[in-house]
């Protein structure tokens, strides 16, 4: 695991000023904050499905979590864009904060080493 790991945070609405606040504490770590779109969330959601598919990714017993990961939903829109949805009266924000890490974890490039190899 990285030092210090990047933090993705969903700035759609309100969230732009929790990433402003966040970024002025001096927390010890890349804060980067993701308006949610189609299409950063089609990007999200793929790379959550890649890391489950290749059997990369563990995830703690959590029923809410996983029935969250089960009730997501897919829909091709006219113009041939996935568009990702719940269904009403349920919640998805544990699938979006499991994208969010994920995808951080990705993107977040390893420190570099210095290796001494003796003869």
């Amino acid at each position: 695991m990285a030092k210090n790991p990047k933090l993705l945070i969903d700035m759609t609405g309100v969230g732009e000023y929790i990433v402003e606040d966040m970024q002025n504490t001096g927390i010890n770590t890349q804060i980067e904050g993701i308006k949610f779109t189609q299409e950063t969330k089609e990007q999200l959601a793929n790379n959550l499905k890649q890391l489950m598919t290749e059997k990369q990714l563990k995830i703690p017993y959590d029923p809410e979590l996983i029935a969250e990961l089960n009730t997501e939903r897919y829909q091709l829109t006219k113009e041939g864009k996935i568009r990702l949805t719940h269904p009403e009266g349920t919640n998805d924000d544990r699938f979006w904060s499991l994208a969010l890490a994920a995808y951080a974890a990705k993107t977040t490039p390893p420190k570099p080493a210095l290796w001494i190899v003796t003869k």
